[in-house]
């Protein structure tokens, strides 16, 4: 199990929009913490995808605020700076999938853990996501261990369970799962020994 970041020396953020009080709360707590960190004005259109580790953004800004649009962000974590909470601008705020958020004013308190807390649930997530994309892709070739395992059935004239029980060990043998191992018998006439 690998242990949680707790100190952020040397993180790279980058802060989108925000009001000048906030930046300079901002600023200060993040030169005390070792964070480097670039405040950007420029069209949301053109977040950085690299040479960062987190986006942090003003959701109350208008360059930012659509709430028509789920907005494309890079793969980080995600910090929104809240400071409306009328139900619409909290449901765009969910729909960015943000990983933490700040309140407005932004204070000095706060930062450290919502970084940490943001990056450790981005991690989570980007974990999970991949394990479902395993499992999605186990069950979408789920058919082809059917197929291959009747095809052994008639080939050798043997049962169920001794058909299953020869692929899994050649698969074991070759290092690969046993739906890779059928998509090969059934596409390429791979012999089962």
């Amino acid at each position: 199990m690998r242990k949680p970041i707790l100190s952020l020396r040397g993180l790279r953020v980058c802060a989108l929009y925000c009001e000048t009080k906030d930046q300079l709360a901002l600023q200060r707590q993040f030169q005390r913490l070792g964070v480097d960190v670039a405040f950007l004005t420029e069209p949301i259109e053109h977040i950085p995808s690299s040479g960062f580790d987190i986006v942090m953004f003003d959701s109350d800004h208008a360059a930012v605020v659509n709430h028509g649009l789920t907005l494309i962000w890079p793969s980080l974590p995600t910090v929104a700076i809240l400071g409306s909470e009328t139900p619409s601008r909290m449901k765009w705020v969910l729909d960015q999938n943000v990983s933490g958020y700040l309140r407005k004013p932004v204070r000095f308190e706060g930062i450290l853990s919502t970084c940490v807390l943001a990056i450790e649930q981005f991690q989570q997530q980007q974990a999970f996501n991949e394990r479902i994309g395993q499992l999605e892709e186990r069950v979408r070739a789920r058919k082809f261990v059917i197929s291959a395992q009747l095809k052994l059935m008639r080939e050798r004239n043997i049962s169920e369970f001794e058909a299953y029980t020869e692929m899994r060990s050649v698969a074991m043998r070759r290092q690969i799962t046993v739906e890779r191992l059928s998509v090969e018998l059934l596409g390429a006439g791979v012999d089962c020994t």
